[in-house]
């Protein structure tokens, strides 16, 4: 039996990028369609890693299906702290 793929909090931080280059590997998933690892700083500033599939970027927001939650969320940009493409495997697991 396959195990259910890990979606938050998991493995290895998300590198940290500045924002062009999280930006660029942003445009890049939306485009491909391929989900992406985030690193995602909260109110409180702890860092969350977070497995999503980009649905739209506007200037300061991108909006994300977060396979967590299991729904679309707008995160800041500004709060991203890193963006990392997700591996074949994790891609498998989802289906």
């Amino acid at each position: 039996s396959q195990s259910p793929v890990p979606v938050a909090n998991s493995g290895e931080p998300v590198p940290r990028l500045s924002i062009a280059q999280s930006a660029t590997i942003l445009r890049e998933a939306h485009l491909s369609g391929d989900p992406v690892w985030l690193g995602y700083a909260d109110n409180a500033g702890s860092i969350t890693r977070r497995l999503v599939d980009i649905v739209a970027i506007d200037a300061g927001a991108v909006s994300a299906f977060d396979h967590n939650s299991g729904r679309i969320r707008t995160l800041a940009v500004s709060r991203i702290t890193g963006v990392e493409r997700a591996s074949d495997s994790d891609k498998e697991a989802l289906g």
